[in-house]
């Protein structure tokens, strides 16, 4: 996170507790509106920003995000967890604002509010939208010791948010995948949604610094206490540069790392799974078979999809990633992942099997 936005967020004067009982249920009933909170009382309230003193929506905390494995890495200082910078701080309101112009409807910052007052708007062009109006089941405190530890306290014993509807439709992705903003990203910011989005499913992600003369790869990973491994991301049709890139940062990994080769998993985020003729999936199969390396493959849609619904990558989720020639889909992994099927056609986009 920059430090000016810091800066912003630290000069803050107050922020809201909840009075004297937490909802004990958060759920979103809807997809395109913010959450709603029930009390032990059965009243019922419309979910509202409550000025976090640590913004979940904003910064990414630094335990969440380091891979001590890889400590010595030269990564690239990226804080912020939206990939374009359009959620920022409003001095004024001491609330988190959202630029429309900048938004790209990801969802990262939505997934990241602990009281569901994030939500992706659809009648404002599918915009993340923050909702602040404050209502009479909490209360604006002054910023102090004790009530900031009384609201990280209270957060820490929120329920997780229960969805009868996920924050964006399935078919919201394939709006994602042809929308203008997303054609107009760079390499460098394309890697820094896969790194939000990633990190949002609990997936610990960190981008290299370019200059690296030592390594090619585009970053690293580690999921939960027993997988980690380079990574790459790839929205072009170099399928099999991807991979031979991989197979070299195994190489440098185990190397430079002092990790053993067998505890390395290679990950590539494709934005489209390679098509059939391009080689990618025998070449995958023959690196398994043959070199007993494991290389996972996934899509941006594929983990959009699993972060829409409040899923997250769990170790043996990103195992069963193992798409090859035999069977080159990932929907039944992702299906499994978000616990129901996915409103997507067969091979449409290249999301969940390659495309014709």
């Amino acid at each position: 996170m920059s430090r000016p936005l810091f800066e912003l967020i630290d000069k803050r004067s107050q922020i809201g507790v909840f009075r004297k009982t937490l909802p004990e249920r958060i759920f979103n009933d809807s997809t395109g509106n913010a959450a709603t909170w029930t009390f032990p009382n059965q009243s019922v309230f419309s979910a509202d920003c409550i000025s976090c003193y640590v913004p979940r929506c904003i910064s990414w905390p630094q335990a969440d995000i380091s891979i001590p494995k890889f400590s010595d890495m030269s990564v690239r200082a990226y804080n912020h967890i939206c990939p374009t910078e359009a959620i920022s701080w409003d001095s004024n309101h001491e609330i988190p604002q959202i630029d429309a112009t900048k938004c790209i409807s990801c969802g990262v910052c939505a997934s990241g509010c602990p009281v569901g007052a994030i939500f992706i708007d659809e009648d404002r062009d599918a915009i993340a939208t923050v909702a602040a109006s404050p209502n009479s089941s909490f209360e604006t405190l002054p910023v102090s010791d004790s009530n900031t530890t009384l609201q990280a306290q209270q957060i820490s014993e929120l329920p997780r948010m229960q969805l009868d509807s996920p924050l964006a439709d399935d078919r919201h992705v394939v709006e994602f995948y042809n929308s203008s903003k997303l054609r107009a990203l760079g390499e460098a910011s394309q890697n820094l949604l896969v790194q939000s989005v990633l990190r949002a499913l609990h997936v610990k992600t960190v981008l290299t610094r370019h200059g690296d003369v030592y390594s090619r790869n585009d970053g690293a990973y580690a999921c939960g206490e027993s997988m980690l491994g380079p990574l790459e991301i790839e929205f072009g049709s170099d399928s099999l540069g991807a991979l031979r890139t991989v197979l070299d940062d195994i190489a440098v990994f185990h190397r430079r790392y002092d990790v053993p080769v067998a505890e390395l998993d290679g990950l590539i985020v494709f934005k489209s799974l390679p098509r059939n003729r391009q080689g990618y999936w025998q070449v995958i199969k023959d690196v398994q078979d043959v070199l007993n390396l494991r290389i996972h493959t996934v899509t941006l849609g594929a983990l959009l999809l699993t972060l829409w619904n409040k899923g997250h990558i769990s170790p043996e989720t990103l195992r069963a990633l193992t798409p090859s020639v035999d069977d080159p889909s990932i929907r039944l992994q992702i299906e499994s992942a978000i616990g129901r099927p996915v409103n997507l056609r067969m091979q449409e986009l290249g999301i969940l099997e390659p495309g014709k």
